[in-house]
């Protein structure tokens, strides 16, 4: 995320006894890590979590250099010609 410029706030939690902080099962009662929060979004899936942060990293872009980003990142199967 921080690589990404996406404003974000980064909380840690101990390890192992996180299953026991009530107010993070609260936002996930999965108790898994990653989580991101976002509005009333939860999102527990590292994958996901880093597609979304390149999507707003991208976004934040003029078109061109989107097109550019998505296919240097693989993110699409366009060729650059």
């Amino acid at each position: 995320m921080e690589e990404l410029g996406v404003d974000c706030e980064l909380v840690t939690l101990p390890f192992p006894p996180r299953v026991r902080d009530k107010a993070f099962l609260e936002q996930n009662p999965l108790g898994t890590v990653p989580l991101v929060v976002d509005g009333e979004t939860r999102m527990s899936e590292s994958a996901t979590i880093s597609a979304i942060a390149l999507d707003q990293a991208i976004w934040s872009l003029p078109p061109k250099n989107r097109v550019m980003a998505r296919i240097s990142t693989g993110f699409t199967k366009v060729r650059r010609h």
